[in-house]
């Protein structure tokens, strides 16, 4: 009996020393990863995380990308029940904006004080900045009183960056035929007509002697936060009217 029950410890103890194991590298290597866990302290996992829903909390709740957080990095992020999203390159690069919010958003404003005809027209071969003379405009369409404010004498001011489709008429009567006029938006104050500028951007149209004349143009541009548009435009013939209330407007639409 005293040999059976050796016996055993002998087989107890050999079971227990081979299931130990030592450590695989000196301290403190490999060791085991560092659960996920509710305390405030930073962490980070260099591998897959799953779960059903992701959910953010606390004042500052973004979702970044690459190895900068918070409002410097880029992503997603919640601004007050708002969410925007930023860029590290291409389009819109380094600002945050509304995800979604805006777009085929439209303003529209008319030239309301001529009466008819505006019939002293303005210095031949230079860009009118038209805003610049007082005339006062009216508000024809505004879908988005948040991103778009009328300056009341030819002006919008577009609150928030994004894609816009430009539109410019322009309606005049030519005291001689006349082979075109330019229209071009006022971006900032300063007219502009685009990478390919008036000459090349813009189509030319035959308008006869004392008639009316009129010309849409359409332009696209990447407007950042605040910018104004308003109304310019540029002819080398001599004019009986420059301009007719209805049909002389700025309308901008967000694209994106």
């Amino acid at each position: 009996m005293k040999k059976l029950a050796g016996l055993c410890g002998l087989v107890i103890c050999t079971s227990i020393a081979s299931a130990w194991t030592g450590p695989s590298a000196a301290p403190p290597g490999n060791n085991v990863s560092t659960p996920v866990s509710l305390t405030t302290t930073d962490q980070f996992k260099p591998a897959i995380l799953g779960a059903n829903i992701l959910y953010v909390s606390g004042a500052n709740q973004y979702l970044n990308f690459g190895n900068t957080t918070g409002s410097s990095g880029f992503g997603f992020r919640n601004n007050a029940g708002v969410v925007e999203y930023k860029h590290s390159g291409g389009f819109n690069a380094g600002t945050w904006t509304e995800v979604g919010k805006g777009r085929g958003s439209q303003m529209k404003i008319r030239l309301a004080q001529c009466g008819g005809g505006c019939g002293s027209y303005h210095a031949l071969n230079t860009w009118i900045n038209v805003p610049s003379y007082g005339y006062a405009w009216s508000v024809a369409t505004n879908t988005d009183s948040s991103t778009f404010t009328h300056n009341g004498t030819g002006t919008i001011t577009v609150a928030k960056a994004g894609v816009y489709r430009i539109r410019i008429g322009t309606m005049f009567i030519p005291t001689a035929d006349a082979a075109y006029i330019y229209g071009c938006p006022l971006i900032n104050g300063s007219a502009n007509c685009g990478p390919l500028g008036a000459a090349e951007g813009l189509r030319h149209s035959y308008h006869p002697a004392g008639w009316w004349g009129q010309n849409i143009n359409t332009f696209i541009f990447d407007l950042a936060a605040n910018a104004t548009v308003g109304y310019a435009y540029y002819t080398p013939y001599a004019l009986s009217y420059w301009a007719n209330d209805s049909y002389t407007f700025v309308e901008v639409t967000r694209v994106n």
